[in-house]
């Protein structure tokens, strides 16, 4: 894969070299490197613009995604956390967020960062399923239930809600209800 790649990397590297100040091909190459896993120079290069732009959303996104996919949850996490929620992005993030702390057992902290994104967010859908999954770790299932009830109200026709809804309702032993969450 190096290879499709090497014409990319030595055009943006040249023109790094030309401009250093071109902020912009500093971060596409380090998307590069980070594509032909090239992780330690792509994390290099990322971190360095995280310092002289360290509001940028789209920088943090960046080095949180490259962080989660190598595994580092508690670096991913403090760039994650560092997400604007107006950046295009926000959703997805989001989701990973939620995985890294149940990965790390830190549900607590998932249901805190859920929360919050929720207030910041109301507006997406992928947020009550994933709530709902943390209580469900935490062997909150009322919680999940009313959480995933809300989602309903709020996105009627939404099949992630009504599936894990239904599954909720089904794990709380209230069959027919269950299925009839599931069937719509």
């Amino acid at each position: 894969e190096q290879n499709d790649y090497k014409g990319a990397i030595t055009y943006l590297e040249t023109l790094v070299d030309e401009d250093p100040t071109n902020e912009n091909m500093k971060l596409r190459l380090g998307l590069v490197y980070w594509q032909v896993k090239w992780l330690d120079k792509a994390e290099a290069l990322l971190e360095d613009l995280h310092r002289r732009y360290p509001a940028s959303s789209e920088i943090s996104y960046y080095l949180g995604e490259l962080l989660f996919e190598d595994g580092n949850f508690p670096k991913a996490l403090s760039y994650y956390n560092q997400v604007g929620p107006d950046y295009a992005k926000f959703d997805q993030m989001v989701a990973r967020v939620a995985y890294a702390y149940r990965q790390q057992n830190k549900l607590d902290d998932a249901e805190d960062f859920l929360l919050g994104s929720m207030k910041k967010r109301p507006d997406l859908v992928s947020f009550y399923p994933l709530l709902a999954a943390v209580y469900e770790d935490q062997k909150k299932l009322d919680e999940a239930r009313l959480v995933l009830e809300k989602g309903e109200k709020l996105f009627p026709s939404d099949e992630n809600v009504l599936y894990y809804l239904g599954f909720t309702l089904d794990r709380i032993g209230e069959k027919d209800k269950a299925l009839e969450k599931m069937e719509k």
